[in-house]
């Protein structure tokens, strides 16, 4: 009697931690789904590209770049009306930066925007898919990134041929 009663403390000891455990893990991750990826704050910032507006979050801190799409349901996560994501990072020139799609649910287009003398300009255009990784080469040290989902890339190629524009061209702030 006495073994059977301490194997069923023992039991309960063991089972209530890992009843626990999952429904802390389970409460983290329905939080994460249900805020549509990070629950943490996402600045914005408005670019001007080719003088459309684009509303971008800002990618800025090494977790969020890291991060980026991953477990995101679309490119406007929190609801603002973003069509991307805008990554600047501190890296020297002739690096190699891994951009990965893994754990992204839908394609996006990728611009590596080199600053020059006549403007920012989109260098590289490398359309993304998911559960792929891409490698892009950093020209200068305050190269940037902007990832923009599909649709908006494609308006903003309309409107770009439709005036004649041949280069994807960043102009400032809205």
């Amino acid at each position: 009697m006495r073994r059977g009663a301490l194997a069923l403390i023992l039991l309960s000891l063991l089972v209530i931690p890992i009843g626990v455990l999952i429904y802390s893990s389970r409460t983290h991750i329905e939080r994460r789904e249900s805020a549509g990826g990070s629950e943490r704050y996402w600045p914005t910032t408005c670019l001007r590209i080719n003088g459309v507006e684009a509303l971008l979050y800002v990618a800025d801190t090494p977790e969020k770049q890291a991060e980026g799409y991953m477990y995101k349901n679309s490119t406007d996560f929190m609801g603002l009306g973003a069509v991307g994501m805008l990554f600047k990072l501190s890296i020297p020139s002739n690096y190699t930066v891994i951009f990965t799609m893994r754990n992204v649910a839908f394609p996006l287009y990728l611009l590596h925007i080199v600053p020059g003398e006549l403007g920012d300009i989109a260098m590289d255009i490398i359309y993304m898919e998911p559960w792929k990784d891409y490698g892009v080469v950093v020209r200068t040290n305050t190269d940037y990134f902007i990832e923009l989902n599909t649709t908006f890339y494609k308006h903003l190629e309309e409107i770009s041929r439709s005036r004649g524009e041949a280069l994807i061209r960043v102009s400032g702030t809205c």
